[in-house]
């Protein structure tokens, strides 16, 4: 077990090393860039933008944790995009603390996220982002979300 808890740190601190990026091709825009950008055109509403972000098919998955009981749903992501097009109340999902993990055509973004609905805390957690480069361009297969009201200090001050 302590093998393999080392193995897995050493693979983190060796993926967040500049070297590393620099070892892998890069296209213009990167994971990072597209999850910013999906993430700016989910607080526009924009599901028109979204939804150029993200593979067709795509899934999202969330588990929610609610008085020590944990809920787990898999959806397609288009839901998530119509839904939040349509939302007629202010949505907000400020996204920090981005972390990228990325070999070749494959890449996994996690960040720390707070959600507000008409500028008040609904919940909390960490998003998970999959995605694939495709054709030169970065594309969103999946995400997961954890969902907690607990233990949430939201956004740091910009």
């Amino acid at each position: 077990m302590r093998k393999t808890l080392t193995s897995a740190i050493a693979l983190l601190a060796l993926a967040a090393s500049p070297a590393f990026a620099n070892d892998h091709e890069q296209s213009a825009t990167g994971p990072i860039d597209t999850v910013e950008a999906f993430m700016a055109v989910f607080n526009a509403k924009d599901g028109e933008g979204m939804s150029a972000l993200v593979m067709e098919g795509a899934t999202i998955s969330v588990i929610r944790v609610r008085e020590e009981a944990e809920r787990a749903a898999i959806r397609p992501l288009s839901g998530l995009v119509e839904a939040t097009a349509s939302a007629p109340i202010d949505l907000a999902e400020p996204v920090w603390n981005l972390r990228l993990l990325e070999d070749g055509p494959v890449a996994t973004v996690f960040a720390d996220y707070e959600f507000l609905i008409d500028g008040k805390r609904s919940h909390c957690g960490t998003n998970v982002f999959n995605l694939l480069r495709i054709d030169g361009e970065w594309k969103i297969s999946g995400m997961s979300y954890s969902d907690r009201i607990e233990r949430c200090e939201g956004a740091p001050a910009q």
